[in-house]
């Protein structure tokens, strides 16, 4: 599920703006299913997720993610970051480090977040690039032909219509519900659950 709104001031307003929301949820969780949950940890037993309060939510840098890591090296690490939310991840690969803004302080590292439960990844997001040129010419330094079928078309949005700033982030929803209730797999949480071996249905 993606989530996107037009950024004011700063790209932050979208990562806070997805943390309310899936806050808010986790926190209606507890109230409004709790028969429910009790059901599943019936069959798949876990201890409930710990949400924070208001205020003492848990962010960290990239830098600062990278610098735990190095200062506390053991294989369990993750469990020791369960819900904390990293932010300002590098650059890499194509994929839609294309559609995210360098930032302004060091180019190397883009206005992008991610959201963790219980050490997994459940969002990744940041601001999207609006400007056309801008947005071009990162097409072609990926060695992209910005005339190519699908993506000119995408382009011409950006430069006939014209985009605001913006920025938002995709939600692993099976994600969400596997870590949330701490069950083995993310396939239970999957209507159609995909692996090497099982493409269909």
């Amino acid at each position: 599920m993606d989530l996107e709104i037009e950024i004011e001031d700063h790209y932050h307003e979208a990562m806070y703006l997805l943390e309310d929301i899936l806050l808010h949820i986790f926190r209606q969780l507890e109230v409004r299913c709790k028969d429910q949950i009790e059901l599943v940890r019936s069959v798949y037993p876990s201890p409930p997720f710990l949400i924070p309060k208001p205020g003492e939510e848990v962010r960290i840098s990239f830098a600062g993610g990278q610098k735990l890591l190095r200062e506390d090296a053991r294989s369990d690490y993750s469990l020791e970051i369960q819900g904390r939310f990293l932010h300002h991840r590098q650059v890499l690969g194509v994929g839609s480090a294309i559609l995210r803004y360098a930032g302004s302080k060091n180019p190397a590292v883009t206005n992008a977040f991610d959201f963790f439960m219980r050490g997994q990844e459940i969002l990744s997001g940041g601001q999207r690039i609006h400007l056309p040129g801008v947005l071009e010419s990162r097409i072609r330094d990926k060695g992209i032909d910005p005339e190519s079928p699908g993506i000119k078309e995408y382009l011409d949005i950006f430069r006939l219509a014209g985009v605001p700033p913006h920025g938002g982030g995709g939600i692993g929803l099976n994600r969400v519900v596997a870590w949330y209730l701490a069950l083995p797999t993310v396939h239970i949480a999957a209507f159609y659950p995909r692996t090497p071996k099982k493409l269909l249905p």
